[in-house]
């Protein structure tokens, strides 16, 4: 049974994208260098963007079906696994511009019907046994995709970005979390990984301490790691079309060291 991890927050532009798919790919590059080729990895793309498909140098309008079909009935779970990483076995279930429309599209087709917050969890258990880790990106609101993947995953990474909107930003998600855990009671927070990290300004590393008194007074935790501003990340994409964590000659990026850390740090918690 897959263990599903979430990078949620209802905050955009915190590098959650550039989170899911560098620390998903570093988790299947670590099992394979550990001989663990039955244990694959799969991306669940529930952001309209698509930019998980972008992050692989794939076009996400290309895709016959996406994860929106899924959800809306019409296209099986099995018809959109895509493999995007031969050697890797990587697997992405890929979103597209329809998901931008999925909450009105559902409520249209099913009303105000309960049912509507658990689509993801009902469509996604029957590939469960084919992975080891299912990492979903989501999108950075607090709407109906959201509650879905609330409603499935076993635990969340919240990417933290230290800017004066961010401590409002994650009591309102930590808040969320709470309400859905009477949903989803095994629901737990695998720790804040700060993103965009400036260690050089007095600000970030303010804002900072102020988030560590923050969770440490909720009992949350937060990863050691933090994600430097860097244009490396983006410029993975751009020039090499894959993520960071992939290039050789980003092997010494902090960033990079970074994310393979965290993947390093999932894989030794959860193989226990």
């Amino acid at each position: 049974m897959a263990q599903k991890i979430a990078f949620a927050t209802n905050k955009g532009g915190v590098l959650k994208t550039s989170c899911t798919v560098n620390i998903a790919t570093s988790v299947a590059m670590q099992l394979k260098e550990a001989g663990k080729e039955n244990e694959k990895v799969g991306i669940v793309d529930t952001d309209g963007q698509g930019n998980c498909a972008l992050s692989f140098g794939f076009v996400p309008d290309d895709f016959k079906d996406t994860i929106y079909d899924v959800l809306m009935g019409e296209a099986s779970v099995d018809d959109i696994i895509y493999i995007i990483d031969e050697e890797l076995e990587l697997c992405l279930l890929p979103s597209n511009d329809d998901m931008n429309y999925f909450t009105m599209d559902i409520i249209t087709k099913y009303g105000s019907n309960p049912e509507i917050l658990t689509l993801l969890r009902d469509k996604l258990k029957e590939i469960e046994d084919q992975f080891a880790y299912i990492f979903i990106d989501t999108p950075p609101a607090l709407d109906i995709v959201q509650m879905n993947v609330l409603n499935y995953v076993d635990s969340l990474l919240i990417p933290y970005q230290p800017e004066v909107y961010s401590m409002r930003s994650i009591q309102m998600f930590l808040d969320r979390v709470s309400r859905m855990k009477e949903s989803n009671p095994n629901l737990k927070i695998e720790g804040v990984l700060v993103t965009l990290f400036n260690g050089r300004t007095t600000a970030h590393k303010t804002n900072v301490q102020s988030l560590y008194r923050f969770l440490q007074a909720r009992k949350i935790d937060v990863f050691d790691e933090k994600i430097p501003q860097t244009i490396k990340i983006g410029e993975s994409v751009y020039q090499y079309q894959k993520p960071a964590v992939m290039v050789k000659e980003y092997k010494q990026n902090t960033a990079v060291m970074a994310y393979h850390s965290v993947a390093k740090q999932i894989i030794d918690k959860y193989s226990k």
